[in-house]
């Protein structure tokens, strides 16, 4: 140790609180990387993708596709980074296996979704895990081609909410504004808030749109949010089925919908197929928050309808 450094030590009653700290940190990543190296799991940055069989069985070679958050280190990384997506590595978590894979990347070069085959059968209301990671070297090239494209019927319905002044085109808004703070992708997203004072709730309602009767369609929104207290539910989605006359299918008139009493301030993306009833023309999609207080950011609505496919396709969220 220099003189200048005894200097500081002994003038700093915390200078010797700060090695041990560092030196803590240092062998607590290099056990970290010998644990990675140990139990197969793969090094940071890492996505997990959690594959939801739903009510149908997955066979074992079935192509899934996920979507790599644009916020996460990984969706940062760039084109070149990944030697063009051959370091792009995808694992199943069941066995440490690697399995076939194939990238995409966006108009900036990021990483944007990752194809893959399911390592083994997925049974009927189950789930599997997978791990995208970068690789040090460039793996084998997938033995498929990249899935045909479902057919996103809010690609043209502003489901980014780019397009609009203060109300985005396409949709009505109820205690909600347009917002730059962070969005899932573009330049906007919509928030809604509620508070004390009025508990009417806030909402998100889409223009009427055309549904195809017995098809099968998958909704996906991207959602995150701040919560106070413990009433309600921060986050409810419900798409309603209409029928010729634009009123709802008697019965079940919102089948396909998900609720969360809170959310985290990152990004989750959430999905849900389901297939619309016989008396189905139309449909209408409302996201609202239901008797709770606080804030809710949302953005990048899909809704999918497979091109080649009579079932719903496995739900696939990144965690």
């Amino acid at each position: 140790m220099t003189k200048l450094e005894t200097r500081e030590s002994e003038g700093n009653p915390n200078f010797e609180i700060r090695i041990r700290v560092l030196c803590a940190a240092l062998i607590a990543s290099a056990i970290g990387v010998a644990v990675a190296h140990a139990t197969g799991t793969p090094r940071s940055p890492t996505v997990r993708v959690v594959v939801e069989s739903g009510f149908w069985l997955r066979p074992a070679g079935m192509i899934v596709v996920a979507e790599i958050p644009a916020h996460s280190p990984l969706g940062r990384l760039s084109k070149n980074a990944l030697g063009n997506g051959k370091r792009v590595q995808v694992v199943a978590e069941a066995g440490r296996r690697p399995v076939p894979c194939l990238v995409r990347f966006d108009t900036r070069g990021r990483l944007e979704k990752v194809a893959f085959r399911l390592a083994a059968d997925l049974a009927p209301l189950s789930e599997a895990h997978y791990w995208v990671a970068p690789r040090a070297k460039a793996g084998p090239v997938a033995d498929f081609a990249w899935p045909e494209t479902d057919v996103n019927l809010f690609r043209t319905r502003n489901g980014g909410f780019e397009q609009g002044g203060e109300t985005p085109r396409g949709w009505s808004l109820f205690r909600g504004r347009l917002s730059t703070e962070q969005p899932y992708s573009g330049n906007r997203c919509v928030q809604l808030d509620t508070n004390k004072q009025d508990r009417r709730g806030a909402m998100l309602t889409s223009e009427i749109f055309t549904l195809r009767p017995n098809a099968c369609y998958t909704l996906r929104v991207r959602a995150r949010g701040r919560k106070e207290g413990r009433d309600g539910w921060l986050f409810s989605v419900g798409l309603n089925f209409l029928d010729e006359t634009k009123k709802p299918v008697a019965g079940k008139p919102s089948r396909l919908h998900f609720a969360q009493r809170k959310l985290g301030r990152a990004w989750r993306t959430f999905a849900h197929s389901e297939s619309t009833p016989g008396q189905t023309r139309f449909g209408r999609l409302n996201i609202s928050i239901y008797k709770a207080q606080g804030t809710l950011w949302v953005d990048e609505i899909e809704l999918l309808e497979p091109v080649s496919a009579r079932r719903p396709p496995p739900a696939v969220r990144v965690d």
